[in-house]
């Protein structure tokens, strides 16, 4: 009798239907690659934060000189020589703080100092003596000085080519003006007061006219006589007749005021 022995069918599943997975990590040299990577990044990174931190301490080094700096040429400027130390500038309110980054020796008359970086070999910023300046010598202006023109007597201040005549009263306006000239004196001009107690005729307003100064002012309240008809007048109505320009003369009372020194200085050539 014949055995007949049963056999599994084949399998006919598709053997790419569940394939087998294989995971596969880095390698050893993927690995390297990305730590060299890496360091450098962080070479390149440790060496420009060194950088600014650099340039960091050498701005705070030099600002903090220039304070001392400072400070030492205030008391200088106050007391005439340099501070002994950083201890008087802070006593003297001109430093806040000692410095901590900065030694500072001064020279023992005070007249030199030398600043350097604390515990360091760095080199030495040596201020040099100060050099005292004498005060400016001040000349006050020169006083009046008596004077004659075209016959009368008065006052001069003042010398140059040109001549302002001055026709006032010896207080007010015009005695201002006079003051005010002295002290300021104008470029290149000599100016000339004639006191209303010498001026008191026309004639005597022509012989000031015909000595051709350059400009003249009159005070309104200067009256005189008129020669040829014996009535009053002033002195500035009177110049209004003869002159051949108002721009010859100011009367304080057709300009309603006394000129200022720039308005005069603008009239004379």
């Amino acid at each position: 009798t014949l055995r007949q022995v049963a056999q599994d069918p084949p399998d006919t599943t598709d053997m790419n239907a569940n394939p087998t997975r294989h995971d596969e990590g880095f390698t050893l040299i993927e690995l390297l690659i990305v730590i060299v990577i890496l360091g450098l990044l962080a070479t390149v990174v440790v060496f420009a934060v060194g950088g600014i931190s650099d340039r960091g301490t050498v701005s705070a080094a030099a600002g903090d000189e220039r304070t001392l700096v400072t400070a030492q040429e205030s008391h200088l400027a106050q007391f005439g020589s340099y501070a002994a130390s950083e201890t008087d500038l802070v006593t003297a309110g001109l430093l806040r703080d000692e410095s901590e980054i900065h030694d500072m020796t001064v020279a023992s008359d005070g007249s030199s100092y030398t600043i350097i970086a604390s515990g360091s070999g760095s080199p030495a910023t040596t201020i040099p003596p100060a050099t005292t300046v004498p005060p400016a010598t001040t000349i006050p202006p020169a006083g009046p000085v008596a004077a004659s023109y075209a016959g009368h007597s008065g006052q001069a201040i003042g010398s140059g080519s040109m001549t302002l005549v001055i026709i006032g009263t010896g207080n007010g306006a015009s005695a201002a003006l006079f003051a005010n000239l002295q002290a300021t004196p104008l470029t290149d001009t000599q100016v000339i007061w004639l006191n209303s107690g010498d001026i008191t005729e026309t004639d005597d307003v022509d012989a000031v006219i015909a000595a051709s100064p350059t400009y003249m002012v009159a005070a309104q309240s200067v009256s005189i006589i008129n020669s040829t008809t014996l009535s009053s007048t002033f002195v500035g109505q009177y110049m209004r007749t003869v002159l051949s320009s108002p721009s010859d003369f100011w009367w304080t009372h057709g300009q309603g005021r006394i000129p200022t020194v720039a308005e005069l200085q603008s009239h004379l050539p």
